[in-house]
């Protein structure tokens, strides 16, 4: 769903609800973008791209649920039957990897943090093979390989990322300050549920 109010320039406001959106590789259930005093290029509306000037005000609030979180992580890894899940801080993992031409067990406990103002990160706080704690350059060659997770560099508008939320359920990436305030901009769209 989309709307545009176009009183007066500065006033102009694009919300945007999207279900399933792909941002960047990583797929999210639900996000909504919010922009207010929008300055849009007209020709490039005409060859039918959105190409944004400027913008007074911009936000953003995503949810990924532990299943989209679960297809991010097997998207091009080597890991198979991956199971994820959460405390409501930590992101737990348990799975399979070809390593030394055999299946090897792998463990996996991490958090997502708010890097910079644009991108979101994955960090391993243990990780361990077959049983045994894997050693410290390995994992910071892996993350180094998936991070970020999210990145906005092709995106029409950057958007300002403040904070993060790991629930059991969910992973909420917003603007605001604080991830478990109401958002005021998000509305439309059906309530979100994950399917089996």
């Amino acid at each position: 769903m989309t709307s545009c109010r176009t009183s007066t320039p500065a006033d102009t406001r694009i919300s945007v609800y999207a279900k399933k959106a792909n941002l960047g590789g990583l797929l999210v259930d639900e996000v909504w973008f919010w922009l207010v005093g929008v300055s849009l290029d007209v020709p490039a509306l005409g060859r039918g791209e959105l190409v944004i000037k400027d913008a007074r005000e911009t936000a953003v609030h995503a949810r990924a649920s532990i299943k989209r979180l679960e297809e991010y992580f097997q998207d091009g890894n080597p890991v198979k039957d991956i199971r994820l899940w959460s405390d409501g801080e930590y992101l737990y993992g348990k799975g399979t990897v070809p390593f030394g031409g055999a299946m090897t067990k792998v463990y996996l406990r991490g958090f997502f943090a708010v890097g910079g103002t644009k991108d979101v990160y994955f960090y391993v706080a243990d990780l361990r093979v077959n049983g045994l704690p894997m050693l410290a350059p390995l994992i910071k060659k892996w993350e180094n390989e998936i991070n970020p997770i999210l990145n906005q560099t092709d995106w029409p508008v950057t958007f300002k990322l403040r904070a993060l939320k790991m629930t059991k359920e969910w992973l909420v990436i917003v603007s605001q300050a604080d991830p478990e305030a109401p958002c005021h901009f998000c509305s439309g769209g059906e309530p979100a549920s994950v399917a089996p």
